[in-house]
């Protein structure tokens, strides 16, 4: 496991976040953030006024920190990624960092944006951009070379303007976009904010869903989310935590189909947790005031801040992704955390695919587990703390 980087005569330690989750084979960098970096180097350019956006750990940040840029990230375990490899580093924290939930501010003069994986929150951060450019503002992408797609090129020709990419380097590619003056000055947006209606087995009718633009599922609902509500079943007046919740589908079944259940509704996405508030608002206006929204790494914050063994139920459907890379630790800390926050006879369920192998992970965590129902590619789990 590679941590230190030398950059422009200084060497940095980075980590990816959490720390101690760091498999030995991964990085808080790519060949990507090296390239975009040293093009900046020998371009020897004024950079102006900076936006930095999709910074994974926070490394472009923390590189360009006496900048003192704006940096956005849709993602909570980004953020204190940056601010761990900040003080790693005994950096001044110059980096003014925002949620992807609030709005941007002035007009820049350098935009870096690292290809995000899903193409719909792309273009809503270039429709976005648009009223925060000038003529000459330069819009710089990166990204592997597997990542920069014609799809992705003609995002950026679409919505910004003239776009070409670099030659190849250790498979990573820039973009160059350059802003076309009718583009920035256009109100013509394509939607980015999904909505649509869900009717599923263990909804008890329609639901409207919003689903804000790097939800994951689109607009559409998540297979296993659909396979775990088929088989839902919660009582009244519980403590219920849906543990990354997403747009809050499953949280929101329990309030339809339960009085008097409080719901805390915890992902580390910002858009996430703000679908999540939004369908609540929308389908459950008279429940809103049993409801807790959280944005946190699993149950990180929470726990500092709650009193343990207090939930009756801990709804989750684990993703097996970090960023770009595929990882188990996300569902490892999330059994773990839920184990602490759930009473003595409070139950875990856990929906996720078969070949993931949860099975043994809640075993081993929880000294049994039961299978609640099962089907060729998904199947439900039952933890119980003991």
């Amino acid at each position: 496991m590679k941590t230190e980087l030398l950059y422009n005569e200084k060497t940095y330690q980075f980590y990816r976040y959490p720390a101690k989750h760091q498999h030995k084979t991964l990085q808080a960098w790519g060949a990507e953030d090296e390239y975009v970096m040293n093009h900046l180097l020998q371009q020897q350019q004024a950079l102006g006024k900076i936006l930095i956006l999709n910074d994974d750990f926070g490394v472009i940040g923390c590189l360009l920190n006496n900048a003192a840029p704006t940096w956005q990230q849709d993602s909570y375990v980004a953020h204190c990624a940056l601010q761990e490899n900040i003080s790693r580093n005994s950096l001044e924290s110059q980096v003014s960092a925002l949620p992807s939930t609030k709005p941007l501010d002035g007009v820049y003069d350098t935009v870096l944006i690292k290809l995000p994986r899903n193409l719909n929150y792309l273009r809503h951060q270039l429709q976005m951009l648009r009223q925060h450019l000038h003529d000459d503002s330069r819009v710089l992408a990166f990204g592997k070379v597997k990542a920069v797609t014609t799809n992705v090129l003609q995002i950026f020709e679409s919505v910004l303007g003239k776009t070409h990419t670099s030659l190849a380097v250790k498979k990573a590619r820039l973009i160059f976009c350059h802003p076309d003056p009718s583009k920035l000055s256009s109100t013509k947006n394509q939607t980015t904010t999904h909505q649509w209606t869900v009717d599923a087995e263990g909804l008890d009718g329609p639901v409207n869903m919003t689903n804000l633009a790097n939800v994951f599922s689109g607009q559409t609902l998540d297979i296993g989310a659909r396979f775990l509500l088929k088989h839902l079943r919660i009582n009244d007046n519980e403590r219920v935590l849906d543990l990354g919740c997403g747009n809050g589908i499953l949280g929101l079944s329990v309030l339809i189909n339960t009085t008097g259940s409080k719901i805390t509704f915890v992902d580390e996405s910002f858009m996430a947790v703000e679908s999540a508030r939004l369908n609540v608002r929308n389908n459950t206006a008279h429940a809103e005031e049993n409801c807790t929204f959280v944005v946190d790494n699993c149950l990180e914050k929470h726990l500092s801040g709650t009193i343990p063994h207090t939930y009756d139920t801990v709804l989750c459907n684990p993703p097996f992704h970090q960023q770009n890379t595929v990882t188990d630790h996300i569902a490892w800390q999330m059994f773990s955390d839920a184990k602490q926050t759930l009473r003595k006879g409070g139950r875990l369920i856990v929906v996720g695919n078969r070949h993931l192998g949860y099975h043994d992970k809640l075993k081993r965590l929880f000294g049994g587990v039961k299978v609640l129902a099962s089907e060729p590619k998904f199947v439900i789990l039952l933890a119980v703390r003991r």
